[in-house]
């Protein structure tokens, strides 16, 4: 309690200046306390590392501790739905999270496609990281980036089965974890692909 006091101001201070940062990359881990389950959320960008312990996970959270909710710039994160339903910040998504994924589907179903996308994202942040002196790609090398993926995304579903139609029954539909990594990389194209086009958003929250 003593050394919480001691840093109440410190922390004050850490907010409102990681309020003002371009890029924040968000992060939530589980923890025991006390035996049950708690949250640490973790908000970083460059040296400011700030924890935060709660018995939530979600939304509720998030608005507890406040900056989300006041903040204007970009979060990259996991794509949790909780940091989607804020739509006064700019979304990218983690690309360490969605390699995971991709190695998973590569490594568990063979699927050609998640090989292939790997591929290509660690291509990518190697060309932005390594060789482009503005921190992102040329419209040009973005532009064939896009078709790159799309094409990939398109060559993806003759791989996967069938998607189950919509059955009209409340609740979402039905789908292989491979389905919805697809639908996510589908819908999610302009997050998963921000690290290449603005120089103030890192490939990985890590």
């Amino acid at each position: 309690l003593q050394l919480s006091n001691a840093l109440e101001d410190w922390e004050k201070r850490t907010i409102q200046k990681i309020k003002q940062v371009p890029t924040i990359y968000c992060d939530e881990t589980s923890i025991r306390v006390d035996k049950k389950n708690h949250w640490i959320h973790s908000y970083s960008s460059g040296e400011i590392t700030l924890k935060f312990l709660h018995e939530k996970r979600g939304k509720e959270a998030i608005d507890e501790i406040g900056i989300i909710p006041d903040y204007g710039g970009n979060i990259v994160h996991d794509c949790w739905a909780s940091y989607l339903s804020y739509d006064n910040v700019g979304h990218g998504l983690c690309g360490a999270h969605i390699l995971r994924e991709l190695k998973y589907t590569e490594d568990s179903m063979g699927y050609k496609w998640a090989t292939n996308l790997k591929k290509l994202l660690i291509e990518a942040n190697k060309e932005v990281s390594e060789k482009s002196k503005t921190g992102v790609l040329s419209e040009e090398k973005y532009k064939s980036l896009q078709s790159r993926y799309r094409n990939i995304l398109t060559r993806a579903k003759k791989e996967l089965p069938p998607f189950p139609e919509k059955s009209g029954k409340k609740g979402r539909t039905k789908h292989t974890d491979a389905q919805n990594l697809w639908l996510r990389l589908t819908e999610r194209e302009g997050a998963v692909l921000l690290f290449a086009k603005n120089k103030d958003v890192d490939f990985t929250n890590n």
